[in-house]
Parts: C-alpha cells; structure tokens; sequence
C-alpha cells in the first residue's frame, strides 16, 4: 500500500529556497557547463525532432539547435537541475520562435520590395506608355493641321 503521507516530510518555501541556494553554490560555472553540454549531448535527438516539428524544416531546426546549445550554455547560472530537460526545450522553443519571426519578418520585406519592384516597373511602363501616347495625339494632330513642325525628319518619310 501507499506509504503514509507526513505533512513534516513537505519542505517550506523558504527551505526549499535555502537548498535551492546551497545546491547552487556548491556547483561552478564549470559544472553547470559541462552539465548542461552532457545534457545537450544526452537529448539532442529529443530536441532536435521537437524543433523540427516546430520549424518544419530540417535545416533550420539544425541551426536552431546550434544555437539553443550556445544560449544554454551561456546561461547555465540559471539552470536548476531538477528541471533542465524542461529548461533546454524551453530553450529551443523560443529559438525556434525566434526563427519563425525572422522568417516572417524575411517574407514580408520581400514581399515589399517585390511590390515596389513591381509598381516601379508598371509606373516606368505607364510613363513610357503615356508619353508615347502623347507623342501618338501631336503627331496625329500635326498631321491633321499639316503642321511639320512636330515631325521629325526622320517621321516626315512615313506620314507621307
């Protein structure tokens, strides 16, 4: 059966807090590090499948993975070991997040540039297209009041 419950047996927060901080200075940034890179090592393929069912391309979760493993190391201080597993994906979703921005963000200014590519290239065309039209409208005009003053010579041998 179950072993009886002790309410004595519960720590109270402020001794939790106090083991909490005993545990962590017992422990150097060298030991978080190697904790944290063993970790990584012991979970890549967890992370690495989490990642790229949140990026949904293989590349991508390679290089957020990357990074994650940096960012994780450059934090360790802050890393408790009761929960690390939990930490390195929390970790690796906010790269993940931080990529997914970046895509968005990368989308967006192409889609920008390709409208103003675009309108740039109608408006040269419309001013291109307009111009001609207004030379089409004098010509028709100078043709019709027999002014050759808007013909060029090199336009008089077709009018005739």
């Amino acid at each position: 059966m179950d072993a009886a419950f002790n309410k004595g047996d519960l720590l109270t927060q402020d001794e939790e807090n106090r083991c909490e901080n005993e545990f962590r200075s017992q422990q150097t940034p060298d030991v978080m590090r190697s904790m944290i890179q063993d970790s990584c090592v012991q979970w890549e393929a967890d992370l690495k499948v989490f990642l790229l069912g949140v990026l949904k391309n293989r590349d991508l979760a390679e290089d957020a993975f990357q990074k994650m493993v940096i960012r994780a190391i450059e934090s360790a201080q802050t890393a408790r070991p009761a929960t690390l597993r939990g930490w390195l994906f929390r970790i690796a979703l906010n790269e993940a997040r931080q990529y997914l921005r970046q895509q968005k963000r990368d989308t967006r200014h192409r889609e920008r540039f390709a409208e103003q590519s675009v309108s740039g290239l109608l408006e040269r065309e419309a001013d291109s297209d307009s111009s001609w039209m207004l030379t089409a409208v004098d010509l028709d005009a100078a043709v019709a009041s027999d002014d050759h003053s808007v013909i060029g010579p090199d336009d008089e041998a077709g009018v005739y």
